[in-house]
């Protein structure tokens, strides 16, 4: 997470493309406090830049839920 930016691994799964995404979450103050894990299984059409994209979609959603690394560990409700 050094580069701060989604590590994208492309790998086969049952002989399908699949790609593992590894994405930095941050707090409010733009600090990396966590990463979270996605595996996309795309369309053909969707190449590895439209996954990173995505990726990139959800962890500022994530982000928008969890404004500091104590709000990690809080539940949901």
């Amino acid at each position: 997470m050094k580069t701060n930016k989604p590590f994208v691994e492309k790998e086969k799964e049952n002989g399908r493309e699949v790609y593992d995404v590894t994405i930095p979450v941050h707090d409010a103050g733009g600090k990396i406090i966590a990463t979270a894990g996605i595996d996309f299984k795309p369309w053909p059409d969707q190449a590895e830049a439209w996954v990173t994209e995505r990726s990139e979609q959800i962890a500022k959603e994530l982000e928008s839920k969890v404004k500091s690394k104590e709000k990690l560990f809080e539940p949901v409700g």
